[in-house]
């Protein structure tokens, strides 16, 4: 999904207006994980890339970005594909908190 495509039609053109575009947004998804292997579990750096003349040396960065921040968490980086996204299943870390309190 294309960074237009997600913020639909108004969106779009609210990106497009200012000066200058947006070429990327990077969210990082402190707050969720997803277990990728029974001792590994996984926090989502998610970029979604709008498509201008821009984003080549954004996504570079955005790239080199993740890498470092993967090396500050003393986590490998595993990227994965768009199709890869929908199978993965995310849970709360405030969950994982609440019920370790309960036992």
């Amino acid at each position: 999904m294309t960074l237009p495509q997600l913020l639909g039609p108004s969106g779009s053109q609210e990106m497009h207006a200012s000066s200058r575009p947006i070429a990327a947004v990077l969210i990082i998804g402190g707050a969720h994980y997803t277990q990728l292997k029974p001792d590994l579990k996984g926090m989502p750096i998610l970029t979604i890339l709008n498509r201008v003349p821009e984003t080549d040396p954004v996504e570079e960065f955005i790239r080199h970005l993740s890498r470092k921040w993967a090396a500050f968490e003393r986590q490998p980086l595993i990227p994965l594909g768009t199709t890869d996204l929908p199978k993965l299943r995310f849970r709360a870390v405030s969950a994982d908190v609440k019920e370790a309190a309960r036992r």
